[in-house]
């Protein structure tokens, strides 16, 4: 059995420059974090200067100001780091960055190098909370962008955080579901770094969005039950949305869904023998930030009970106990 570990990483600029720096004071000298699809933790500390600058909007030429965020030319920026990560095959960046103290904004900038780049999105509360969710549309998948984030408080803070790029789950798409074994032991599961097709169906709160796909087939009509369970979650936190479909990867009829899952839960419907159904996760919709999760998943089918026959009811009636006529 294959187990997917993730593991959390404090990253501090000592640990950065013994080894290969991922976060650094300028977008030139940063590298990618070490947990792709899965959450890092970035400690901005004074040792990540902003080079005298204190306003981002005037610091190689770009800042959040320009695109419309809720920055403010006046505050004070002491401190900034950059990474770099990697843009999806649908040409997508979303990063998502959770308090752990301060305030986070997150800037996302791309171009032909480090030293001419152009900002394509930056926010600061589209998260749950204080938290900071910026998504870029339109580039160039494979495509190298640079992240920098900053307090807007100007000080230092400590964050989680996770970017998208990193390789999708192998059943990231519907034609590639992952087959799931009636009444067998429950299989890892995640949406971290899960992208969007453009057939890809609506959920529960009529949202097309990343998500992962399993796929199995009853052998007999009854019961059947969709287990979710150890379900730990990133982002808004909201949990997943679980919907159960038949027909296939080109057209699909809803038999149930269930919305913001963010603990164990059991989903139940009716199923027909032979039938296959699809199993579409996602991470639950909150304000635009999407819960990115680990999960459990598996499917049980209810035995069916068995009834019990009385051989003596219809004793009386035996073909020996006929009066034949003569």
């Amino acid at each position: 059995m294959r187990i997917r570990f993730y593991a959390t990483v404090l990253l501090s600029f000592f640990s950065l420059t013994k080894a290969s720096a991922q976060l650094a004071s300028t977008p030139c000298a940063a590298g990618p974090l070490p947990n792709a699809c899965a959450p890092n933790t970035i400690n901005l500390t004074s040792s990540f200067t902003n080079s005298g600058v204190t306003n981002p909007s005037t610091e190689n030429g770009v800042g959040c100001s320009s695109v419309g965020s809720n920055i403010t030319a006046g505050n004070i920026y002491d401190y900034d780091a950059w990474y770099t990560t990697v843009v999806d095959a649908n040409g997508e960046v979303s990063v998502y960055a959770a308090i752990v103290t301060g305030d986070p904004v997150v800037g996302i900038y791309s171009g032909p190098n480090c030293s001419t780049l152009t900002l394509r999105s930056c926010d600061d509360d589209s998260g749950t909370g204080l938290d900071a969710l910026a998504t870029a549309t339109g580039l160039t998948p494979g495509a190298t962008v640079w992240i920098r984030v900053w307090d807007y408080n100007g000080g230092t803070g400590t964050y989680t955080t996770t970017a998208t790029g990193g390789t999708p789950p192998a059943n990231d798409n519907c034609a590639a579901a992952q087959n799931l074994t009636v009444n067998a032991a429950p299989v890892a599961g995640t949406d971290y770094c899960a992208t969007v097709e453009t057939s890809d169906w609506q959920d529960c709160e009529g949202n097309t969005e990343s998500n992962v796909w399993y796929s199995f087939t009853i052998p007999t009509s009854g019961q059947t039950t969709v287990n979710i369970t150890n379900i730990s979650c990133f982002g808004s936190g909201n949990g997943v949305d679980v919907t159960i479909m038949t027909g296939n990867c080109a057209a699909f009829s809803s038999v149930i869904c269930q919305q913001a899952i963010s603990s164990n839960s059991a989903i139940n419907f009716t199923g027909v023998g032979g039938t296959t159904y699809y199993v579409m996760v996602d991470g639950d919709n909150a304000g635009g930030a999407n819960s990115l999760c680990n999960f459990n998943i598996d499917v049980d089918l209810a035995s069916p009970v068995c009834g019990t026959v009385d051989f003596h009811a219809e004793e009386n009636v035996s073909p020996f106990n006929k009066t034949v006529a003569r």
